[in-house]
């Protein structure tokens, strides 16, 4: 089964955020199936594929193995599929020393697959997608009491359209909702152009304490203002007791010192 690029992206990035996070911390990783121990992870594209897979087998809270990749079709999975990956599992479960495991690193695998260009810009619009959704959860639920609901509410917007934007899946962002969202948040949203190498430190970095921010009461940057203005050697010190004309004076001289316009240097 070959996959198209984007596909592969999308693949690659929910797999990245399992090995980083475990299955729990972004919502829509896993999607259950009709099998009690077998969930999937869902590629949706202009073909769905799923990959199954398990917790465990040593450690059922920290490891997922891939038992076998499938196509869907009208949302499905082949018959047999589930039973198929429940006998590999039970294989797995009585053999757990023979699993392959990954040995490279996330990173040296994102860097050596980011030469492909095409790959590249799928990659990026997918982890764009994956970490917009799961920030907004983080922030959300950095905030003390504030559920879903309650986001919906200051945001004007349905609970379940809150819900809909938490999921890796989404893509269709819109600028005027995620400036709804960040002032219900308390934070700023930023738009900016970035190099490559951003893309790496910003994958090693999504992590809960990676993706919350501060609200504006909170953020140390604006702590209480001190009642006096501070001085600035370049600007010379505030003096009250001046005279009028000298004030007039320290103004001209600053305005020449900086070619403010209407001063004497014009």
């Amino acid at each position: 089964m070959t996959l198209q690029k984007k596909s592969l992206a999308k693949l690659h990035r929910k797999l990245e955020i399992l090995e980083q996070t475990g299955p729990d911390f972004a919502p829509g990783l896993l999607k259950g199936t009709k099998a009690p121990h077998i969930d999937k992870i869902k590629i949706e594209g202009r073909v769905s594929y799923a990959v199954l897979v398990c917790r465990g087998p040593i450690s059922m809270q920290e490891e997922l193995t891939l038992l076998l990749a499938a196509q869907e079709h009208d949302r499905k999975l082949p018959p047999g599929s589930e039973q198929s990956a429940e006998d590999r599992r039970l294989e797995v479960r009585d053999k757990p020393l023979e699993r392959r495991v990954f040995m490279s690193t996330y990173r040296d695998r994102l860097v050596k697959a980011l030469q492909d260009e095409d790959y590249r810009y799928a990659y990026d619009e997918e982890f764009a997608n994956s970490r917009m959704a799961t920030q907004i959860k983080v922030i959300r639920e950095q905030r003390e009491g504030m559920t879903q609901a309650r986001l919906a509410e200051m945001s004007g917007m349905r609970q379940s359209r809150i819900s809909a934007l938490e999921n890796v899946d989404y893509s269709a962002w819109s600028i005027s909702t995620l400036r709804r969202l960040a002032r219900s948040l308390g934070v700023r949203l930023s738009f900016k152009f970035e190099s490559w190498g951003e893309l790496l430190s910003e994958v090693e970095t999504f992590s809960r304490e990676g993706l919350q921010r501060s609200d504006f009461e909170q953020d140390s940057a604006f702590g209480e203002l001190e009642p006096t203005i501070a001085a600035n050697p370049r600007l010379g010190e505030f003096k009250p007791h001046q005279s009028q004309g000298d004030e007039i004076q320290e103004m001209a001289r600053l305005g020449v010192e900086y070619g403010i316009a209407g001063s004497q240097n014009r």
